[in-house]
């Protein structure tokens, strides 16, 4: 997939160019919550979202957010008129700073907190290797519920145990000397 297309609601769908994928902004949500575009997860080259008008877009921090999440490239809000906003990693900083945080006006809360230390092969995407050990710090391993790359939506305790036996199992394995016999 060469670029994600999301249409805000009312918006007519665009007929995909080749290697587009275009979802209306309710399928790019629901996608979201099931994890189905996780699947695609990096893939995209570009993202873009397609509003009425760029001028009264505001902010649509979720949504940016979110296509940054699964694209290699730039993200951009655009209009049938052919308008456009880049959407860079820097602007949603300021989106987010600007947020109102006082307490008790935004609620962050999370009942099972995943993510942070992704397992994978390659350095440059993920934090640990396949064995749970951290690319770059020799003697860390991560075994735990922050190897998975999000949340997975639900109650992750057995997903955890699996991970972390198996894990556990062959580094134990791995340290423990070969008796001769």
């Amino acid at each position: 997939m060469t670029r994600l297309t999301v249409v805000r609601s009312g918006m007519p769908a665009p007929n995909p160019a080749p290697g587009e994928t275009v979802l209306t902004y309710d399928q790019f949500r629901a996608e979201l919550r099931t994890g189905g575009l996780m699947k695609r997860l990096f893939r995209a080259g570009e993202s873009r979202l397609l509003v009425h008008r760029v001028s009264s877009a505001g902010r649509p921090l979720a949504t940016a957010l979110a296509l940054h999440a699964v694209s290699r490239g730039s993200v951009a809000i655009e209009d049938a008129d052919g308008r456009r906003r880049e959407i860079s990693l820097g602007v949603l900083g300021r989106w987010i700073a600007e947020l109102a945080l006082e307490p008790l006006q935004a609620s962050v809360v999370s009942a099972h907190v995943m993510g942070g230390c992704p397992l994978g092969p390659d350095p440059k995407r993920a934090v640990t290797d396949p064995s749970g050990r951290h690319h770059h710090l020799e003697n860390l391993y991560v075994f735990d519920g922050s190897l998975f790359p999000t949340s997975v939506g639900a109650n992750p305790q057995l997903s955890i145990y699996g991970i972390t036996a198996k894990l556990a199992t062959e580094l134990a394995a791995r340290l423990t000397p070969r008796r001769l016999g």
